[in-house]
């Protein structure tokens, strides 16, 4: 698509421009007055349908090229995942890529991946509004579609800071509880 966009074999649609846009965004690119640029202050934003779709790729092509095989979630509902969201969750799995995850008390439906390790809650201390994820670096934070807002993704490309909440993240592990035995698993 882009070839023949280029060669001016084809107009590309607004669709097509804004998932064009939307993958520059999230590698760290943006578009500026005299052409694309690395995207110096390490932010990126989205918002609308399907961004947390390119999220999760971008989630694989930055994990795949760091040296830490593993990201974290947290605010995990597997009630809210896709089909083509649990087939990337799979790709991971494929690829050995660790994922620890954590959800609220009482949350009912568990994919379980055998790479991947999932702790709760209570749930007044779990936003079922968002996810926060930290992976090869990078540190995001999604947002649902809520009182006619439509879903945001903030993704912050900086490793320090990406450290920073992986230990909040590894505090927050260490005091919550194992996901209990009669959730109901789906194995993969």
């Amino acid at each position: 698509t882009i070839a023949n966009i280029e060669a001016g074999k084809q107009t590309p649609g607004q669709s097509t421009i804004q998932k064009i846009v939307d993958v520059f965004l999230i590698s760290g690119l943006k578009f500026t007055a005299t052409g694309v640029e690395h995207n110096q202050n390490e932010v990126s934003y989205l918002s609308g349908e399907g961004k947390f779709l390119h999220l999760l790729k971008d989630m694989v092509s930055a994990v795949e090229k760091s040296d830490t095989k593993e990201f974290v979630f947290l605010g995990w509902d597997d009630k809210r995942s896709s089909e083509d969201e649990i087939e990337i969750y799979k790709q991971l799995y494929q690829k050995g890529i660790v994922q620890k995850r954590i959800t609220f008390q009482g949350n009912d439906l568990i994919h379980e991946f055998k790479n991947s390790e999932i702790r709760c809650i209570p749930k007044k201390y779990y936003d079922y509004d968002g996810v926060v994820t930290t992976y090869g670096g990078k540190i995001s934070y999604y947002t649902v579609a809520k009182n006619g807002n439509p879903p945001n993704t903030l993704i912050i490309n900086n490793t320090r800071i990406a450290d920073n909440f992986k230990k909040i993240f590894d505090f927050i592990w260490d005091k919550s509880d194992p996901i209990p035995k009669s959730a109901k698993r789906i194995k993969y």
